[in-house]
C-alpha cells in the first residue's frame, strides 16, 4: 500500500526543496517592496483603473463614452470586477493616507515576519529529512509521503513549543532546528545566534514585538522598543517608516545569507 501511495505522488530532491524554500522567502521580500511601490503609483481611482485596463491592453474599457451594451460578456465582467476592486483599493488608499500610511507599512511588517518564519520552518524541514538515516541533502523524498509527513508534523510541533517567556521562539528554533540539524556544516555555514548576527537577531526580535503589538495589542507595545535609533515608546501607537522596514529586511536577509550564498553557487 505504501509503495502504491509513493507511485502516485511527486518525487523531489531535498536540494530542490531547499532552493525553493529560499526562493519563496526572497520573492516574498520582493513582493513587500513591490506592494509598497504600487501603493504610491496612483493618485486617483480613475488613474488606477486606467492603468489596469492599459496593462490588459483594453484601454477602451475605461472610456466612459462607450456604452456597456456594446461590450462582450467577458469584457463587461472584467470591467465590473475591476471597477469594484479599484473602488475598494482607493478607499483603502485614502484611509491609509489619513492614518499616515501606517496600515500599508504595518501590512509590510507582518509580511516580513511571516516570510522569515516560513523560511525557518521550511529549511528545518529539509534539514530534518536530510539528517534521517535514509536521506542526504541530494537524495529524494516523496511529497507527500510517510517520511515527509512525519517530519512536517514534528517541525510544526517543535515550532509551537520553541521558546518561552525568557527565550525568543524564532531564535531558539533557529539554533535547534536549523543550526543543529544542518546536515553539511561546511556547505551551509549557519552559526548559532549567540555567535553570529546578534544585532540582526535583535532587530528581528523588535520587529516581532511590533508585529505582535499590531495584531494583538491595538498597535501599542507594552515596553519601549528601538530599531536603529528609532524609538517606539511604551503604550504609544506604533509609527513605522520606510527605513524601519529596510532595516528589518536587511536583518533577516543577513541571517539567511549562508543559504543564499550556497544556492547562488549552484
Amino acid at each position: 500500500m505504501s509503495t502504491d501511495l509513493h507511485k502516485s505522488v511527486e518525487q523531489v530532491a531535498l536540494s530542490l526543496l531547499l532552493e525553493n524554500a529560499y526562493e519563496d522567502f526572497e520573492h516574498n521580500l520582493f513582493s513587500v517592496g513591490t506592494r509598497f511601490l504600487l501603493w504610491g503609483s496612483f493618485d486617483s481611482e480613475s488613474m488606477l483603473l486606467g492603468n489596469y485596463f492599459k496593462s490588459k491592453k483594453k484601454p477602451e474599457l475605461n472610456d466612459q463614452r462607450r456604452s456597456d451594451r456594446n461590450l462582450s460578456r467577458e469584457d463587461y465582467q472584467l470591467k465590473v470586477q475591476a471597477s469594484l476592486a479599484a473602488s475598494e483599493a482607493w478607499k483603502y488608499y485614502e484611509w491609509s493616507n489619513k492614518n499616515n500610511r501606517q496600515p500599508i507599512l504595518r501590512d509590510c511588517l507582518i509580511s516580513y515576519c511571516s516570510a522569515f518564519e516560513n523560511c525557518l520552518k521550511n529549511v528545518a524541514l529539509v534539514f530534518k529529512l536530510a539528517k534521517s538515516k535514509k536521506f542526504g541533502i541530494e537524495d529524494q523524498v516523496f511529497v507527500p509521503g510517510d517520511q515527509f509527513t512525519k517530519a512536517l508534523k514534528d517541525i510544526n510541533s517543535e515550532w509551537e513549543h520553541a521558546g518561552d517567556d525568557k527565550k525568543f521562539r524564532q531564535r531558539v528554533f533557529y539554533d535547534t532546528y536549523v543550526c543543529e540539524l544542518n546536515p553539511i556544516q561546511r556547505k551551509y555555514s549557519f552559526l548559532k545566534s549567540d555567535i553570529k548576527n546578534q544585532s540582526e537577531w535583535e532587530t528581528y526580535e523588535v520587529a516581532v514585538k511590533l508585529r505582535n503589538a499590531v495584531i494583538h495589542q491595538l498597535g501599542r507595545c507594552v515596553t519601549q522598543e528601538c530599531i536603529d535609533g528609532h524609538i517606539f515608546p511604551a503604550m504609544q501607537e506604533i509609527e513605522l517608516n520606510g527605513r524601519d522596514l529596510e532595516k528589518i529586511s536587511t536583518a533577516i536577509k543577513k541571517i539567511m545569507e549562508p543559504l543564499c550564498f550556497e544556492l547562488n553557487q549552484l
